[in-house]
């Protein structure tokens, strides 16, 4: 009974240690205090507290406020041993890394062997579409932006560069629904230039696919880089891209097409 007890107040005493070891790393981290969170996350790993929410935040820190993708790859790799039961959400953490780091084949590797464990994965599979399209793949990006998109993905990243491929692979018509969408949802300047020249391509007038006052959204887009990873503190959120509801009588609407989408996630190959 004594040992028992034991086990269990070690356990408890772990389990409040892991606890206040990441609040007071995350408080530091929300406060702008980066290096003081870095400090206590690396006190902490260092005595042997496994806490995935610590790797999460390291991660995030070295990712995206110190741009060192080489030491978040490390403690990535390291959390997927740590922590078996969340491989899944680390294993696309690790992708995006590799993809940050301009190592597309390995980030895309790791993510066709998600696909194959996890089919149907709608972020996922956006995040293959984005690994073939920088590679020059853009008929395979098109399968795989489709697929999420048919299984209801409707985040303007993906919408966004669905466009960008159909663009790519002389689809112009469809593209330009497509971006229209996006810009009538952002105002975003970059990408009603992208209207502009297709239309021209198609000898079309672009006015004709803008709304006259698009809202103003102001997300962050960087041009080469995966949006969150999926799971943990930062994961993908997928909300129902909005629309300026004035003067759209002519401006087409991706949803629509949605249930006629022809790919599926089974079509994604090598």
């Amino acid at each position: 009974m004594r040992i028992f007890l034991l086990v269990f107040v070690m356990i408890l005493v772990g389990s409040m240690t892991a606890f206040s070891s990441y609040e007071v790393a995350n408080s530091k981290y929300l406060k702008g205090d980066v290096n003081g969170a870095l400090s206590e996350i690396t006190k902490d790993i260092t005595s042997g507290v496994r806490d995935s929410r610590l790797y999460y935040l390291t991660i995030k820190i070295h990712k995206e406020n110190l741009k060192d993708y080489s030491k978040a790859i490390d403690y990535t790799i390291e959390a997927i041993k740590l922590f078996p039961q969340e491989s899944k959400k680390f294993s696309t953490e690790l992708a995006e890394l590799y993809f940050l780091s301009g190592k597309y084949d390995r980030s895309l590797a790791i993510l066709l062997n998600l696909n194959s464990d996890y089919p149907g994965d709608i972020d996922i599979l956006y995040l293959i579409g984005l690994d073939y399209y920088y590679t020059g793949h853009y008929y395979k990006s098109l399968v795989a932006f489709e697929a999420s998109k048919y299984l209801g993905n409707r985040n303007l990243d993906l919408y966004e560069f669905l466009g960008k491929t159909y663009s790519k692979v002389g689809k112009y018509r469809e593209s330009l629904e497509l971006l229209s969408y996006v810009y009538n949802s952002t105002g975003r300047k970059d990408i009603l230039a992208q209207i502009v020249e297709i239309a021209n391509i198609l000898d079309i007038n672009y006015s004709d696919y803008i709304v006259k006052k698009p809202q103003s959204i102001s997300p962050q887009y960087p041009q080469q880089q995966m949006k969150k990873s999926v799971g943990g503190p930062h994961a993908i959120s997928t909300p129902t891209p909005p629309i300026n509801t004035e003067n759209t009588t002519n401006v087409p609407n991706p949803n629509e097409n949605t249930e006629n989408a022809s790919t599926t996630p089974q079509e994604i190959s090598n």
